[in-house]
């Protein structure tokens, strides 16, 4: 199912999809100094929607049933790169009574050779919908940062060259949140006097 239609209405029965957000498909490869190729897919979670009962889950795979994480030492053992950062993006969930989930940052290194990157992601544009006065998830974002300094940023659908020393950033986008925010303050206790 599509993360996002746009001029497009849900049914009223199927709402919850518009407050999710998408996982990001990765695919990298390349070939080392040494001349041995490599190649990691990788499927980068996101951050599911807020419910009436609870705040949505951040870093999960609302959209891929059978997809796990790779670890981190499996991705450094298998191919020649660093991943310097794997975090949860904090912030990127809706604002309201319940948040919605967050996304997911992950930074590669190439640490040797050129190779190419192939990424399809998803809530670029169109952000995951709060429901019931929630408010929306941030939107994916993705860039290559070049060794020179460069910085290319990736539209949703991408294939580029990258050479050691380069750093890929990916931020998947949040969930949706569900009611309007509570900002009711308490009132202060009586003081004894």
């Amino acid at each position: 199912m599509p993360c996002s239609a746009p001029g497009r209405s849900a049914p009223r029965a199927s709402r919850w999809p518009r407050t999710r957000a998408c996982a990001a498909v990765l695919s990298l490869g390349g070939t080392g100094a040494g001349g041995q190729r490599w190649l990691l897919t990788e499927i980068i979670a996101s951050g599911a929607g807020a419910s009436a009962q609870a705040d949505g889950t951040s870093g999960i795979s609302t959209d891929v049933g059978n997809a796990r994480n790779t670890p981190v030492e499996v991705i450094e053992s298998e191919a020649p790169l660093r991943v310097s950062t794997y975090a949860i993006r904090e912030g990127s969930g809706g604002v309201g009574r319940f948040v919605g989930g967050h996304g997911v940052r992950r930074v590669y290194q190439l640490l040797e050779g050129q190779g190419s990157v192939s990424y399809r992601g998803e809530r670029h544009v169109s952000r995951a919908r709060g429901s019931q006065g929630g408010g929306d998830g941030s939107p994916s974002a993705a860039r290559i940062e070049r060794a020179d300094g460069r910085i290319d940023v990736l539209p949703a659908r991408a294939r580029v060259e990258w050479s050691a020393g380069d750093r890929l950033v990916i931020e998947t986008a949040g969930g949706g949140a569900w009611g309007a925010p509570d900002h009711t303050l308490v009132a202060p206790k009586d003081q004894p006097t």
